[in-house]
């Protein structure tokens, strides 16, 4: 894993950006459904989402990974594709995490990865999370 890159030329993402060069909180249809994304690369593009707009509280163990993950992975705003961390806020203490790989092993090293990629956000370093209640990290056919 590299350091985070935020600035959207260099994830890379086509997202317009709306906060000094960087993809923050913005929007990103996928399916018919509107995400409100923020974009980093680490070495390789990642997109980071706490839920839909105006949507519920986002429940990560009820998302069909399988279905939705190639849509993210596959979408126009992505020339390079992309992982994609699905984010539940559970508390000011404690979250859950649902990283969606494409053809990968899901071992130690990779959750480690998504551990520090998760350390690194700025959108996350607000919050000074305690406790990862949850990391699902799951794979699937792309």
């Amino acid at each position: 894993m590299g350091q985070p890159v935020l600035k959207a030329a260099n994830v890379p993402t086509k997202l317009a950006s709306n906060k000094n060069d960087a993809v923050v909180k913005s929007e990103l249809v996928v399916d018919g459904v509107t995400w409100n994304v923020t974009c980093v690369s680490m070495g390789n593009p990642h997109c980071v989402t706490f839920g839909t707009k105006g949507g519920e509280d986002l429940q990560v163990d009820a998302l069909n990974l399988a279905q939705i993950g190639p849509k993210f992975e596959h979408h126009d705003a992505f020339p390079a594709r992309t992982n994609t961390e699905w984010f539940a806020i559970y508390s000011h203490v404690a979250l859950a995490l649902l990283c969606g790989v494409p053809d990968m092993i899901c071992d130690f090293d990779l959750n480690l990865g998504v551990f520090n990629l998760i350390h690194s956000l700025d959108c996350i370093k607000q919050f000074k999370f305690s406790v990862v209640l949850m990391v699902l990290v799951s794979s699937y056919d792309s």
